[in-house]
């Protein structure tokens, strides 16, 4: 009952409060000219883009940011053009206002590059994808031989390029512009020697460099002690249980003692023979 009196009380006074802007910007409107109702309205979506992005950045939040600024600089231009009596200095004025709209719409539809193979542009993030071999920068770019196509679920306020084709936003990270179902951002980091290998609280994941957005997921690996032992695609790592070879374990090798300083890796008790032919990776041991 308590609460449900608190809730009635909010809301009357919630009401109150809107009544009472309402009333006085309803007078405050009567009193203003052409250009101040122009300012008063630009302060009014001023004010909700401020809010909206408080409560939640999103592209539509700096879309009404954007319009209340359109709006402040009607009202200027409008002050200062009454200012401008002859016939050069209005050709003048005009030029400069066609060449601000000109930057701001290159700006927009520019292709920025965040880092690696990721791209903002009109508000969505791209990455590079399939192979491509003639250039239209207006539709269907080109860039750097290959096709960029739109990141699905991508935060576009918040995402991130990291190395290695990985990336993340507030809601997943990324590979090759694919999101990671299940990852966890706020943890989620490349292993610092090896771009190849990146890790969250919960997965590691080994990406596959010979698609564009392929990867691994190591379900074996623990990832709070797992270490890749050398820099390369595949290459030797391991946790406090197992040691491994890319994304195949080896079985019976002893983590604590394994040594790939010499050739070939050897543990206390066998020596390792690596062997990949054609993707295929095979593992033989002989005892020390």
């Amino acid at each position: 009952m308590n609460i449900q009196i608190a809730t009635v009380i909010a809301i009357t006074i919630f009401i109150s409060i809107i009544v009472g802007l309402i009333s006085f910007s309803h007078k405050l409107w009567q009193k203003l000219h052409t250009n101040g109702k122009i300012i008063f309205v630009a302060i009014i979506i001023l004010i909700i883009g401020l809010i909206w992005c408080y409560s939640s950045f999103t592209t539509t939040a700096v879309i009404i940011i954007i319009i209340s600024i359109i709006f402040g600089l009607i009202s200027f231009f409008r002050m200062l053009w009454k200012k401008l009596h002859t016939k050069r200095k209005k050709t003048a004025f005009v030029a400069i206002i066609i060449l601000i709209i000109g930057l701001l719409w290159y700006s927009l539809l520019s292709w920025r590059n965040l880092g690696g193979s990721y791209y903002k542009h009109n508000f969505s993030i791209y990455a590079l994808r399939g192979r491509c071999y003639y250039e239209d920068f207006t539709f269907t770019p080109c860039i750097k031989g290959r096709h960029p196509s739109i990141v699905k679920d991508a935060d576009y306020s918040t995402f991130v390029a990291l190395r290695g084709g990985w990336a993340k936003d507030k809601n997943f990270a990324y590979y090759g512009g694919k999101s990671i179902k299940k990852s966890d951002p706020n943890s989620f980091e490349i292993i610092p020697n090896n771009e190849f290998y990146a890790k969250d609280k919960n997965r590691l994941y080994l990406s596959n460099p010979s698609t564009y957005n392929n990867y691994y997921i190591l379900s074996e690996c623990d990832s709070s002690t797992f270490e890749v032992l050398s820099s390369g695609y595949k290459v030797f790592s391991k946790d406090k249980n197992f040691v491994y070879y890319h994304y195949k374990k080896i079985d019976g090798a002893d983590p604590k003692t394994f040594d790939i300083s010499t050739s070939p890796p050897r543990d206390k008790k066998y020596i390792y023979h690596i062997t990949d032919e054609y993707g295929e990776v095979k593992i033989k041991t002989t005892k020390r």
